[in-house]
């Protein structure tokens, strides 16, 4: 095939998920858009509080373009910092660890985070915070990486493993399988250790069992890394993600998220020990080589994270699980398989390849957006189409919604 068939291709296969076209009411952090004057129900937005729209948060970013203009105009060590790029570091390690005992450094995006951050750690240096002492250059490293981690999860094992292939093994373990980790680390004789999972999984909103993961790593030696992007804000009494979720916060080694899902903005972080992150400040590439992030944006994520903090966002949190757990039973009542979701992350089972195409085109055809996930993103026949719950979402919403499922699953023979 040519690269202009490939690419022709490609576009015809996007033709229903593109959306270029002005929002006439309501953003992609909306619970309804306008394409060309039709309204649709948003299932597709990662913007799980709706944030991004928030008139304080937006307030913010104006007032900060008044004052700093659009870009920082350098990378953070020449000159590219700005003080909202250290009040939101210290916002948002604040919500990672209350214990105000670990510090942050935030990128420009997650996948900056990952792809930097990781192959730092695994860089054959002494690392003071390591929990294990490190006093040389290390022989050997060892990388465990849950089965369904993230493609920047990935990629950053990739960098990793190119810097030094002959000092660092990659391991996969079966998803979220505690047990079968700690066989495999029981037989590790490696120097250095590290245990990589995604707190909650973007296809299919499994949350990570991170009480066994951190006991497991505290027994063996090992430090234990949580891609937080999908849980930051989302889950815990307070917002602080997965850690939050099983109160062990500060047993987390790294805690890595995005400020671009229920934060409602751009850019990554990384939240660990200050000598870890006084570390990547000069060794992490992403964080040296990048632009720093522009300061309005910083400034209206430290205004989305206040509102994470406060009694607003308890009562968003609240609501948005609400909307998840309904909507779950509804879909399980009705006959559809929603993987072991538990989260506002909500795979819908289709299996065909082609099936979860024409089911996802249906769904447009109603006015409701929600895409279809199929190989390589997920096993071959193992289809879903992925719904993301909001706060704003309605029970008028989630009603309509329900009832085309339950007319789509007897057309498509699913139910």
């Amino acid at each position: 095939m040519s690269i202009n068939q490939m690419i022709k291709t490609f576009q015809a296969a996007m033709d229903n998920y593109i959306i270029n076209v002005p929002m006439a009411d309501g953003t992609t952090s909306s619970p309804e858009v306008d394409i060309n004057g039709k309204k649709y129900i948003n299932f597709i937005s990662n913007s799980y509080m709706g944030l991004g729209n928030h008139p304080e948060v937006k307030e913010a970013i104006k007032q900060a373009v008044d004052i700093y203009g659009m870009g920082s105009g350098a990378s953070r060590l020449v000159g590219g910092t700005l003080l909202p790029h250290l009040e939101l570091e210290n916002e948002i390690a604040s919500l990672k660890d209350p214990t105000g005992k670990k510090k942050a450094i935030i990128f420009s995006t997650g996948f900056l985070a990952n792809s930097g951050a990781i192959p730092a750690i695994m860089s054959p240096l002494n690392i003071p915070s390591f929990h294990v002492a490190i006093e040389k250059i290390w022989k050997n490293g060892e990388i465990y990486s849950d089965h369904l981690n993230h493609r920047c999860i990935i990629d950053g094992i990739s960098l990793a493993v190119r810097q030094c292939p002959e000092k660092i093994k990659v391991i996969r373990y079966e998803h979220n399988n505690a047990a079968h980790l700690e066989k495999l680390l029981s037989k590790s004789q490696a120097e250095r250790k590290l245990i990589i999972t995604d707190g909650v999984f973007s296809l299919n909103g499994h949350i990570a069992p991170l009480d066994k993961l951190v006991e497991i790593a505290q027994h063996y030696n090992a430090t234990i890394y949580v891609d937080d992007a999908h849980a930051t804000g989302v889950l815990g009494d307070n917002g602080g993600g997965t850690g939050d979720h099983y109160h062990l916060s500060e047993k987390i080694d790294i805690q890595m998220g995005t400020f671009s899902k229920a934060i409602g903005g751009e850019g990554g972080f990384i939240v660990a020990d200050e000598h870890l992150i006084e570390y990547l400040r000069c060794q992490c590439s992403t964080y040296i080589f990048q632009t720093a992030m522009p300061p309005c944006i910083a400034s209206g994520l430290i205004a989305s994270l206040k509102i994470i903090k406060n009694h607003f966002g308890k009562k968003l949190r609240m609501t948005l699980k609400e909307n998840a757990d309904y909507l779950r039973q509804q879909l399980k009542s009705i006959g559809y398989n929603t993987l072991g979701s538990n989260t506002q992350i909500i795979p819908i089972f289709i299996g065909d390849k082609e099936k979860a195409a024409l089911f996802a085109s249906s769904l447009k055809d109603a006015c409701i957006l929600s895409f279809a996930y199929y190989y390589p993103a997920v096993p071959k026949n193992e289809s879903i189409i992925r719904v993301n719950l909001m706060a704003q979402h309605t029970k008028d919403h989630i009603h309509h919604f329900l009832n085309i499922m339950e007319d789509l699953g007897k057309k498509f023979r699913l139910i």
